[in-house]
């Protein structure tokens, strides 16, 4: 639970962007009447109820047309302030520096264009895959002008608010042998309704993150950019909502909210590397890995995608089960959002007059 200046936390602008979709749209935020009670009413607002408690994704999938690209350097501070690097500086302790490959239109340039994306690098079970930057929905409590954040969908979390509350978690009651992922489904769901009911005893406004709001705070944290600092790039902003797995779902493709932001360019934007706890995995709960935001094309990630899929192949076979479990879904599970991205793709081009 994160406390927050409430004009910070509501700083991000709703959005009304133009809507497609990749294919029909599913269940969603506005797929079921409100329930009756106040806590459920509240819960209706997020992408995972009542489903799937650890929610669904959403992503801001910022692109431009470009057909060169040059190394910069940045450097990223302790408290996780990004710039770029300057040579002959006095290095900060601490501080990471790192090159990234930048796209940019070269007038002069022979190479057919092509639309490359603010994407991410992760490697949570050892190999490192691209992605899309994704994340899903908060639970913001307002009161006094003070704004607390609360991850969705995280059980320990969850029970740790509730007890800060000076409450006991209230989980439901299930009978001895059934499924361990419906058992954490209705204890979610459980907590859930108690730290919303928690929350409004104690005279807080209740209220999930919007899906826009989440795919503009989530982008900027996983890769850096930033659409509220760079909206005077922004040439259009489309709304898709795109079928694909996930780790959350892993044997079946579920809804991911994407908003594909189209740039002039990425001359400000500032990647990121991250260290990330692992805490939603509980197979890996603890583990440390890496994200780093990065620029590619379609045909890079799937490039990259392959060279990960041969080394998992070539690794001995005394690789624990475990392991080599995780990093099969991690490889099926990207390769299904690439497909989804690639579907994307093609709808984008036709708004594109160079690729029509």
């Amino acid at each position: 639970m994160r406390r927050e200046n409430t004009q910070l936390a509501d700083a991000a602008p709703d959005a009304a962007p133009v809507t497609t979709s990749d294919t029909t749209p599913g269940t969603g935020p506005d797929a079921a009447p409100a329930p009756p009670s106040e806590a459920h009413r509240v819960l209706s607002s997020y992408t995972g109820y009542p489903d799937i408690p650890n929610g669904r994704p959403c992503g801001m999938w910022a692109y431009t047309m470009a057909n060169a690209s040059r190394k910069r350097t940045f450097t990223q501070h302790p408290d996780g302030h990004v710039v770029r690097h300057t040579p002959g500086t006095r290095p900060v302790a601490g501080a990471r520096t790192y090159s990234v490959d930048v796209p940019y239109w070269d007038p002069e340039a022979r190479r057919r264009p092509a639309l490359y994306y603010a994407a991410i690098e992760t490697d949570p079970t050892g190999i490192m895959v691209p992605s899309l930057p994704k994340g899903t929905q908060d639970l913001l409590a307002h009161r006094h002008g003070e704004c607390l954040r609360i991850e969705l969908g995280q059980k320990r979390q969850l029970m740790e608010v509730v007890r800060d509350f000076a409450a006991r978690p209230e989980l439901p009651t299930l009978r001895h042998g059934i499924d361990p992922a419906l058992r954490r489904m209705a204890e979610i769901n459980a907590l859930h309704e108690q730290v919303v009911t928690l929350l409004l005893e104690r005279g807080y406004s209740v209220e999930v993150e919007s899906v826009f709001r989440t795919a503009v705070r989530e982008t900027r944290e996983e890769h850096g950019f930033d659409f509220l600092k760079e909206g005077a790039k922004v040439r259009n902003c489309l709304a898709f909502v795109g079928m694909a797995l996930s780790k959350r779902s892993p044997a079946v493709p579920i809804e991911h909210f994407i908003y594909a932001v189209q740039v002039d360019d990425f001359d400000d934007t500032l990647p990121r590397v991250s260290r990330i706890v692992e805490e939603k995995d509980p197979t890996r709960d603890g583990c440390v890995y890496e994200e780093r935001g990065v620029f590619l094309t379609l045909d890079e990630m799937d490039r990259r995608l392959s060279d990960a899929a041969a080394r998992v192949a070539a690794e001995p076979a005394s690789r624990t089960t475990t392991t080599a479990a995780a990093r099969a879904t991690e490889l099926r599970v990207a390769r299904s959002r690439l497909a989804m991205l690639r579907r994307i793709e093609e709808k984008l081009l036709g708004f594109l007059p160079a690729f029509s």
